[in-house]
Order: C-alpha cells, then sequence, then structure tokens
C-alpha cells in the first residue's frame, strides 16, 4: 500500500468513526446527499459479508437496486449477527416518528428464506429515545414507529434476534428510510391554527343630537276688546239678577 493511499484508508476510518453514535464500533457508511428533506443523511453500518463475484453486501444495497432488484445489507460476522446494526446519520433533517423498512434480501423468494432475517430490532436515538420492535418476517415493506416524533441526528438499529435461513446463517436487511413526507402529510392535514389579531376597539361614534322640540309658539295679545263698545270697561259691578233683594 502506497503512503498517499495508507492516509486515504486512515482518513477514511477516521470519518467513519466520527459518523457512528457514541460508545459504537467503527462504521462503514455510505452518504445520500442533498434531498428535500435533508442535507445528507449517511447509511452506517457495523459489519457487511465480504462481495462475491457478481454481489455486493454493503450499506449502499440499503438505499438502491440494481436492475430491478431489491438488493440487501448482510452483516458479515459469524453466526446470526446479533449486535450488528444500521445506524442513520441525518444531516439537518427534517422531523420524522416513523421509519420504512423491508427485512431480509428481497432479490427472489428463494434468497429471502434461504438467508436469516431481522426478527427484532433494538432501536436508540440521540435524543435519548430507546424502544424494541418486533419485525414482521415478510419482504414488503412495513412502517416501524418511533416513540417519539423529532428531527433526530441519528437512528440506530441494533440486531436482537432474528428468524433463521434455510441455507445460511448471514442476517440480511432489504431497506431502510424516514418517513418524512408522513410528516408534511399530517401538517397538511392539520394546518396549525392561525394567529388572530386581537380585537380592535370600536371606534367611539360621535354623541347622537337629540332633535331640540320647538318652542310653543308665544301667544301675540289679543287685539279685540273685550269689553266691546263699554268705554268704561268691566268696573265690578255684579250683574243685575245679582241686585235683586231678598223678597223679590
Amino acid at each position: 500500500m502506497t503512503t498517499g493511499n495508507a492516509i486515504q484508508a486512515l482518513s477514511l476510518l477516521a470519518a467513519a468513526m466520527a459518523l457512528a453514535p457514541l460508545g459504537a464500533r467503527a462504521e462503514t457508511c455510505r452518504t445520500v446527499g442533498s434531498a428535500q428533506y435533508f442535507d445528507a443523511m449517511h447509511y452506517c453500518v457495523s459489519s457487511f459479508l465480504p462481495p462475491s463475484s457478481k454481489w455486493q453486501y454493503g450499506p449502499e444495497n440499503l438505499v438502491s437496486m440494481e436492475n430491478g432488484n431489491h438488493l440487501a445489507w448482510c452483516e458479515g460476522v459469524k453466526g446470526p449477527g446479533i449486535g450488528e446494526a444500521i445506524t442513520l446519520r441525518i444531516d439537518n433533517g427534517a422531523p420524522f416518528r416513523r421509519l420504512i423498512i423491508a427485512n431480509g434480501y428481497g432479490k427472489t423468494e428463494k434468497s429471502y428464506f434461504e438467508n436469516a432475517r431481522v426478527r427484532l430490532f433494538h432501536v436508540t436515538t440521540d435524543t435519548g429515545l430507546s424502544t424494541s420492535v418486533l419485525v414482521p418476517d415478510q419482504p414488503q415493506p412495513v412502517l416501524l414507529p418511533l416513540p417519539d416524533v423529532g428531527a433526530f441526528g441519528w437512528v440506530r438499529l441494533e440486531i436482537g434476534d432474528v428468524y433463521s435461513g434455510s441455507r445460511y446463517q448471514d442476517t440480511c436487511f432489504d431497506f431502510v428510510s424516514p418517513d418524512f413526507e408522513y410528516e408534511e402529510q399530517l401538517l397538511n392535514r392539520n394546518p396549525p391554527p392561525q394567529p388572530v389579531a386581537p380585537p380592535q376597539p370600536a371606534e367611539t361614534p360621535p354623541p347622537a343630537v337629540e332633535p331640540v322640540a320647538p318652542e310653543p309658539p308665544v301667544a301675540e295679545p289679543s287685539r279685540e276688546d273685550p269689553f266691546g263698545d263699554d268705554p268704561f270697561g268691566d268696573l265690578g259691578m255684579p250683574d243685575p239678577d245679582e241686585l235683586r233683594l231678598p223678597g223679590q
């Protein structure tokens, strides 16, 4: 190995160690570049089966197909791979609450059952979440819920138990991805309430002008002489009826 190749190998090893969760072994990673919901996502595995003349079994198989075939990551330690893990590391990712996963080596039905499949995953995250999830024994995709929603920096899936293969001990796994779209659907279905502006004080209308009742007309003094042609007027003399003497 040349000096340049040795330096490059050490750099790759240091990068893989930096991507691994605290306390985890050095891992091999495949990076997916910027997309709608993240700046970058790293698919990291703790080990993988050495490639054959035709097929490979590294972390790149968790994110891609070849000629329409579902390939698989297959762990590379002796036995069924209990304790081996897949770690998703997400740079500046959107929040999510579940993963989409596909179990086994889904290239063909034969390859699926000849190899071991994951039965139990121990799931941990950088936010402190920890849970164990039973994985159904089927190649079709299923949803793996997480205990909470979050913009996780990393999610680690550690093999806790397996379904045994009919021919090989190696445990294989087809696909895993955060379900970012689900959160967007929830947001569109239940949009956050719009802020309500505080009620503005009503403008005080000017006081109503009460109509002023017209004053009753002042009667002008009558110009008609109440005493007719009597030049002396009414001097307070009694009427003739009132001048009758008693007995008359």
